[in-house]
């Protein structure tokens, strides 16, 4: 006994194997159903018997056994004639109607098919999309990233990436934060527009989507890929089914539902409404948490024959053959809608339908259809003898009776005339000849229609009038302009209409705009385009003979200035802020150039030249007057003259003007330490220190040094790590900023440094040496020299000797006296010992313990208290704070092998630095 567990198909091979009749029966106007008579399934050499349909519940045609041939690959198209051949052609003596309905493709299953063919190779199907097109009303929401750009006379003021926050604003610079969560794009660049018109008047500003937010959802039900998917926020329910492979072969397309993560709201969604073209499914919003889900299809219907779309179809309750008929896109023109066949199952088996659709006959949206019905729509025996086909832009198209006599007009009072986008200059008859071959004659409309026998011809049964429409026959409309205008594009054309209008509608020129000459493009006779030159700063003036009527269809280019010209620029340099070249403006002047260079920088004036470009011969200057105020911010320039191209102005300078002062730090053992201008003519040590009223008696004389940068003993061209600009900056910087290497620790290592390298020289070569030492401001290097001064020699000579010129940024650091002499190196005891007198250097060895065993008496070195470094056999006393240094013979043999030195040295000199005051 059979029951719902069997599959469809078992049912179906069973009944095949039944003898019995099969009754065949017409549905009649008025909903009866009359037997036409019985057929003998065995018996009757022409009908095979049709499967037993399945159940409304479950509708599935598709075997799954190998009994059934493989589904064939066709799309939702229209079948072309082999396809259509192969599916009417074939009768059910070759196929039963089970292997019909499933040869049949499913309607909307090949959207999905290129991504369900790759579930082989993908699993998982989660291959990566392209971000799909933002649709108009696409709602901003946190995570979106805008672009905005806000212009305000040709000059770019806000360029900013923004990312819409938890709280739904962005921030915009000068705005602070705004709303923009639930506003589309056109509506937040509208506020953000009156925002930035607020600062700038004439504001222009632009914001684009550049990146969508994400959202994630949950994919369940029959689909190939069922899962969690990430997507952008812009995706609708159709672009989820696309990535997730569309509903599977048992897969419901017209019972998708979206249960809503917030409000657990559930929706249903028919996807035919999508697929025929009748709804647009992205007003559909969809949120991180939503679920979509697709059920198992509960019915099914196909249809065959003459139809625009041969398919099987789902179905939903209560849908008639007229919702089937509009679902595959209606009848053929050949189609015999007075016999549609229906195969049905019922209960007592499958029975044979015939209904008459035709304008005599029952309407189809009186008769309901069930799970399982396959219908066919049969080709009308004969093609019509009587009939003339007329299209195009006439009232009503279609297939009108032609009587012996009849002309064209009378075909096209019969069409209702022609409609209101005619044209009724040209139109086309299309005539069979024996060979059932098309001739074509063409004819006057409006003299057709006001029957002029030369144009009103005669017709014969299938012939074709065809109407064209303006719009075919003729160009757009509209204008176009392109080129440097505020508004390029398209605009509605009028007759009448000028260059200088069309100018005036796209905003004028920009300024890179060749305002001289520009080009119509105009199409001819032989819609081949050809140049009708403009002549653009006169029709710009509305010149009449040069503001051309511009016909439809025109294409008015603007040239950029340029492209079709020289560059127009000219150049500043000298004391100005951002010397170099500039884009030269009519009626741009001199004090128009300084203006867009930076204005003028501090020492300018009071004279610049103008040096004119574009001359033949000598080289013409013009001499004029620079006047400024204290602050360099006011400037006036007489004459101020008018700018050519290629002119050059160079700004001069004064010679007097000192931009910083030079100032020297004096600190440590003098009467008033501090900061102190020095003059041009007398800025020497000694006079310096006559300025702090002395030293003090606590200072020691002979320890005096000098710190000064580097840049004051090598010019900028051998700076070797920027450029001279870089330099310059630098320089200017470490002077403002010149109390960074009067700090003890920077000092110490100024002069631990000194001594390191110095120590290298004495060790390594015969003589000492002068080191200098990065302090690395800036993250460059600028470095500083320590120069130990005779302090003892200039302070009894009252400057006579051993005086120095000091410089800009020196440092001079007077230490303290210092009551030990240090000795470090190969001695039994390294360290400081007190000072005893001016002995020698060796009796301070002794003092000190004596020698070690590895001790180098032969390059001893003596380090004054002012850093100098000397030998030690050239020293007859040492005084106070002086150091000793005694190397050993493994320091000497590693600084001679050149390996390893550095870090000894170093670890000498750093001993050496915590003896010294400085």
């Amino acid at each position: 006994m059979l029951s719902l567990r069997h599959p469809p198909i078992v049912i179906l091979l069973l009944l095949l194997h039944t003898p019995g009749l099969l009754t065949a029966q017409r549905i009649v106007p008025g909903g009866s159903v009359r037997d036409i008579g019985s057929v003998d399934l065995e018996a009757s050499p022409e009908i095979q018997k049709p499967p037993a349909l399945a159940t409304d519940e479950v509708n599935h045609y598709a075997p799954k056994d190998s009994t059934a041939p493989a589904r064939p690959d066709v799309s939702d198209k229209p079948l072309n004639n082999d396809d259509r051949k192969a599916l009417t052609e074939d009768t059910a003596q070759s196929r039963s109607i089970a292997q019909r309905f499933a040869q049949l493709p499913r309607f909307g299953r090949r959207v999905f098919h290129k991504y369900a063919d790759l579930a082989a190779t993908t699993p998982t199907g989660q291959e990566a999309i392209d971000t799909p097109p933002t649709p108009p009303g696409y709602l901003l929401g946190t995570g979106d990233i805008l672009s905005v750009r806000c212009w305000h006379d040709t000059r770019e003021h806000v360029s900013q990436d923004v990312t819409v926050n938890n709280n739904g604003a962005v921030y915009l610079p000068f705005l602070g934060d705004i709303i923009v969560a639930g506003r589309t794009l056109s509506e937040a660049t509208k506020l953000i527009t009156g925002e930035y018109r607020r600062i700038y008047r004439q504001a222009r500003v632009a914001v684009t989507l550049t990146r969508l937010r994400s959202v994630e959802i949950y994919v369940t039900g029959e689909v190939e890929w069922p899962g969690r998917y990430t997507l952008p926020g812009s995706a609708t329910v159709f672009t989820l089914l696309y990535v997730a492979g569309g509903p599977s072969e048992i897969g419901s397309l017209r019972r998708v539902q979206i249960l809503k993560h917030t409000s657990g709201a559930r929706r249903s969604i028919d996807l035919y409404d999508y697929l025929l073209g009748e709804r647009y499914l992205s007003n559909i919003n969809i949120e991180t948490g939503d679920t979509l889900f697709v059920p198992a299809v509960r019915s099914e219907v196909a249809i065959t024959g003459e139809v625009l779309r041969p398919a099987r179809y789902e179905l939903l309750a209560h849908e008639t053959l007229s919702d089937l008929l509009r679902m595959a896109g209606g009848l053929n023109p050949t189609a015999d809608a007075a016999v549609v066949q229906i195969w049905r199952n019922t209960p007592q088996g499958p029975q044979l339908l015939s209904a008459n659709i035709s304008e005599t006959g029952q309407s189809p949206s009186t008769i309901y259809l069930s799970g399982g019905d396959l219908v066919e729509a049969l080709q009308s025996p004969q093609a019509p003898v009587n009939t003339v086909e007329v299209s195009g832009a006439v009232k009503r198209a279609g297939v009108y009776a032609c009587e012996d006599g009849d002309r064209i007009s009378d075909l096209l009072k019969e069409a209702g005339g022609l409609s209101q986008t005619a044209h009724t200059n040209r139109g086309k008859l299309l005539r069979q000849d024996d060979q059932l071959h098309y001739q074509v004659s063409y004819f006057q409309v409006d003299r057709a229609i006001a029957k002029d026998e030369e144009e009103d011809l005669v017709v014969q049964p299938h012939d074709k009038i065809i109407i064209y429409s303006q719009s075919e026959v003729e160009a757009p409309a509209q204008v176009v302009i392109r080129g440097p205008v505020v508004r390029p594009g398209c605009y509605e054309w009028a007759s009448g209409m000028k260059v200088s209008d069309l100018l005036l509608q796209a905003g004028g020129l920009l300024p890179e705009a060749y305002g001289l000459q520009a080009r119509a493009l105009r199409r001819g006779a032989t819609n081949r385009q050809y140049i009708v030159p403009v002549a653009l700063s006169d029709a710009m003036q509305e010149d009449s003979e040069s503001d051309i009527t511009l016909h439809q269809g025109d294409i008015l280019e603007i040239f950029v200035a340029d492209a079709v010209t020289a560059p127009s620029q000219v150049r500043i340099s000298g004391f100005v802020n951002n010397p170099g070249t500039y884009r030269r403006y009519e009626e741009m002047c001199v004090s128009d150039l300084i203006l867009a260079a930076g204005g003028v920088a501090p020492g300018a004036g009071p004279s610049l030249q103008c040096v004119s470009g574009h001359t033949e011969g000598e080289v013409r200057t013009t001499q004029l007057r620079l006047q400024t105020q204290p602050d360099s911010t006011h400037f006036s320039v007489v004459p101020d003259l008018l700018l050519h191209d290629d002119d050059h102005i160079a700004v001069q300078g004064s010679g007097q003007f000192v931009r910083h002062p030079p100032v020297v730090i004096v600190e440590g053992e003098v009467k008033n330490p501090g900061a102190y201008p020095i003059p041009r003519r007398d800025a020497s040590l000694w006079a310096l220190l006559q300025k702090t009223e002395g030293l003090l008696e606590t200072a020691n004389p002979r320890g005096i040094i000098v710190y000064r940068s580097r840049d004051k003993f090598f010019p900028v061209s051998q700076e070797y790590s920027a450029s001279a600009q870089i330099q310059q900056v630098l320089r200017t910087f470490n002077r403002e900023r010149r109390e960074q290497i009067l700090e003890k620790d920077k000092r110490t290592g100024v002069v631990e440094t000194r001594i390191s390298r110095a120590l290298t020289n004495i060790f390594s070569v015969e003589g000492g040496a002068t080191v200098v030492i990065p302090p690395r401001l800036l993250n460059e290097s600028i470095w500083a020299e320590a120069i130990p001064i005779d302090g003892k020699l200039l302070v009894e000579s009252h400057g006579r000797e051993g005086d120095i010129a000091l410089m800009d940024g020196d440092c001079i650091v007077v230490p303290r006296p210092s009551h030990t002499v240090g000795v470090v190196g190969a001695v039994v005891r390294s360290g400081a010992i007190p000072y005893e007198g001016p002995h020698s250097p060796l009796k301070y060895v002794e003092l000190s313990g004596g020698v070690a065993e590895d001790a180098n008496l032969a390059r001893m070195v003596v380090i004054r208290a002012n850093t100098r470094v000397v030998p030690a056999d050239t020293v007859s006393e040492v005084y106070p704070g002086d150091v000793i240094v005694i190397p050993s013979d493994f320091v000497i043999r590693t600084v001679q092998s050149g390996t390893g030195y550095e870090r000894l040295l170093r670890s000498l000199a750093g001993l050496v630095t915590a003896l010294l005051i400085f």
